[in-house]
């Protein structure tokens, strides 16, 4: 249907017949709608055309690329981090239980080995642009971690007796979280602010690696499966929550982001092995 009503459905040999037509009936006065004429009757307006089929394109938008192969012979998971736009670091076990890194900034690198002997997937984290901090547990059960500063430290222990991979995050410049699985099945957590803390049980009662995030400096968010199979949320802003129950039904470790303050988006596989979303906003 045409949008515009009759007048767009005049032809070109009738249009001088109908501009007449128009003006006797009050439609135009110099070459303008007639207000009587717009009080009295519908006028309709035609969108300019999109090449998207006529819809508007959403701003930003992009599309998505296809697989690419990154190579390398990995054993666990890939942890995965940023410091500045057009930067990506990734990590994971090699067969040889070291930490294997490959980067992208322009183009990618090969896959250099970082060394350790680690007993499941890294954790990465960057709290400043040249910064990134990677924590795995040791085959010692203890959390390890490398960091890289404008070169890469040696592995050093944090101790601890940790039964699964680690999780962590930056709320500020300066401090990193981290947060654990114990063999007692509750989260266990230390952080740096200017030094490592000890160890401290947060409780509960988890059955995988717990996932967390941060919307803003003071505020973290911790998430794992209970013994329930539900997703349990604990949180910290200025002192610790209790545990609460986000229900579910998830049948691995959750996965949490934040894009900004109050949001959080966490994600978990079904028991049918769907993919799972639940946000917070």
């Amino acid at each position: 249907m045409n949008p515009c009503g009759v007048f767009m459905q005049k032809q070109t040999s009738n249009r001088r017949t109908f501009l007449r037509q128009a003006v006797s009936s009050g439609l135009l006065i110099s070459g303008m709608m007639s207000p009587t004429f717009l009080q009295n009757n519908p006028v309709y307006a035609m969108s300019a055309p999109h090449a998207s089929g006529g819809r508007r394109p959403r701003p930003h938008a992009t599309s998505w690329s296809a697989w690419e192969d990154q190579g390398g012979i990995t054993t666990s998971g890939p942890g995965v981090a940023s410091w500045s736009s057009g930067r990506l670091d990734c990590f994971a076990k090699g067969q040889d239980n070291a930490m294997w890194h490959k980067w992208y900034d322009g183009g990618w690198s090969n896959w250099e080995s970082q060394g350790g002997i680690i007993d499941g997937a890294p954790a990465a984290v960057s709290w400043d642009s040249g910064r990134i901090d990677c924590f795995a547990r040791g085959m010692d059960n203890a959390m390890w971690h490398k960091w890289y500063d404008g070169s890469w430290s040696n592995w050093e222990s944090l101790g601890g007796v940790i039964d699964d991979a680690p999780a962590a995050v930056s709320w500020d410049k300066g401090r990193l979280d981290c947060f654990a699985r114990g063999t007692d099945n509750a989260m266990w957590h230390k952080w740096y602010d200017g030094s490592w803390s000890n160890w401290e049980s947060l409780g509960g009662t988890i059955l995988s690696g717990p996932a967390a995030a941060s919307w803003d400096k003071g505020r973290l968010d911790c998430f794992a499966k209970g013994t329930d199979n539900a997703m349990w949320h604990k949180w910290y802003d200025g002192s610790w929550s209790n545990w609460e129950s986000l229900g579910g039904v998830i049948d691995d470790a959750p996965a949490a982001v934040s894009w900004g303050p109050n949001r959080l988006d966490c994600f978990a596989r079904g028991m049918n092995n769907h993919m799972y979303h639940k946000w917070w906003t």
